[in-house]
C-alpha cells in the first residue's frame, strides 16, 4: 500500500486514496503454492502485520501473493504517472477480463504439462471479478491456449526450447479438443462470456489471436489482465495490449505464477513502465463506483 501523507484538502491534510497492489497479507495461511509462507518470512524478517517501512513520505506495506512494492518503485510511478493508479477511472462499458490459460494443461496435475499449483488458488477472485465486469456492462474472454500444426511450423523457435518429450507433452496437452485444452472446471464462464483461442504467449499478438479485433468489434478499450503464468503468457499479453493501444491493468490476485519471487518481479516491471495494477477488491470498487443504469 503506498499512501501521500503530503496530499491536502479545502480543511486540511488527508490520506489520499491508497494504492492497492493485493489483498492483506494474512500471516499463518497455508498454500500449495508456498505464497502465503513467503509472506510469513517477509513480515517476519522486514514489517510485522501493520508496520510499514516509511521513505520520503511513502508508506510501503509487505502484500499477499509474495508482492511488496519497493519505496524506490512507488516514487518512480508517482513521478511517471502523475498518480498511484494511471486507470483508475474504469470505464465499465468499455472494459474487459481477459482471463489467460486457466486450462487443465497448466492446473490439472494428471494431465498437465507445465502446472502452476497457484493458478488453483485464484479462481475465486476470478469469478468474482467476472461477475462484476458483466454487472457493470463490460466483457469476459476466457483465452485457451492451443498447439496445432501451423503453430508449431510458424513458431518453431519456441519448439528448439524444448527437449522432445516437452515438445510432445506440450502439444498432447493443449491439442484442440483435448482434456488440457479445457478451461478449468471450477471457472465460472456464462453463455455470454467470449471463449477466443492463442496459439503463442500472448493473446495481443497480430495474427496469431482474434482476442484484439473481437474487443474492438465490441467497444473495449480498457483490458484487466488475470491467468497464469503471471510473468510468462500474461505478462506478454498485458504488454502487447498496451502497445496495441489498450489501457491495460494486471490484477494482482488475479495472476498466478511459479514462485512468488517470478510474481513479483512481473508485476513491479509492468506497473513501472506499461500500465496500472489492482486487486480484485480494487477493480470491483472502481467498476462500481462508474457503473450507470443501461
Amino acid at each position: 500500500m503506498v499512501k501521500d501523507h503530503t496530499a491536502k484538502h479545502s480543511d486540511g491534510p488527508r490520506t489520499r486514496t491508497p494504492l492497492r497492489g493485493l489483498a492483506y497479507a494474512k500471516p499463518g495461511v497455508t498454500s500449495p503454492c508456498g505464497f502465503a509462507r513467503f509472506v510469513d518470512q517477509v513480515l517476519a524478517s522486514a514489517l510485522h502485520l501493520g508496520q510499514c517501512v516509511l521513505n520520503r513520505g511513502f508508506v510501503v506495506e509487505a502484500w499477499m501473493n509474495g508482492l511488496n512494492i519497493p519505496p524506490g518503485v512507488a516514487e518512480r510511478v508517482l513521478r511517471r504517472y502523475g498518480v498511484e493508479h494511471p486507470h483508475a477511472d474504469l470505464d465499465p462499458r468499455k472494459t474487459a477480463l481477459v482471463v489467460i490459460d486457466l486450462q487443465n494443461a497448466f492446473m490439472d496435475d494428471a494431465i498437465g504439462h507445465a502446472v502452476c499449483p497457484a493458478a488453483r488458488d485464484i479462481v475465486p477472485e476470478v469469478n468474482r471479478l467476472a461477475a462484476a465486469v458483466r454487472a457493470s456492462g463490460g466483457g469476459v474472454f476466457w483465452i485457451k491456449n492451443t498447439v496445432d500444426e501451423r503453430s508449431v511450423l510458424e513458431w518453431s523457435s519456441a519448439e528448439t526450447l524444448m527437449s522432445p518429450a516437452m515438445r510432445a507433452h506440450r502439444a498432447a496437452a493443449m491439442a484442440e479438443g483435448s482434456k488440457g485444452q479445457d478451461l478449468w472446471p471450477t471457472l465460472d464462464v456464462r453463455p455470454e462470456d467470449e471463449i477466443v483461442r492463442k496459439y503463442r504467449f500472448s493473446a495481443f499478438l497480430p495474427g496469431t489471436c482474434e482476442l484484439p479485433y473481437r474487443l474492438r468489434a465490441r467497444g473495449f478499450d480498457t483490458v484487466l489482465i488475470t491467468g497464469t503464468v503471471t510473468n510468462v503468457c500474461c505478462e506478454s499479453s498485458a504488454r502487447d495490449a498496451m502497445m496495441s493501444n489498450f489501457r491495460t491493468v494486471m490484477i494482482t490476485d488475479g495472476n498466478a505464477a511459479m514462485t512468488p519471487e517470478e510474481h513479483q518481479a512481473s508485476l513491479i516491471a509492468f506497473y513501472l513502465i506499461f500500465g496500472d495494477v489492482m486487486d480484485t477488491d480494487f477493480a470491483i470498487q472502481r467498476l462500481t463506483r462508474n457503473s450507470r443504469p443501461a
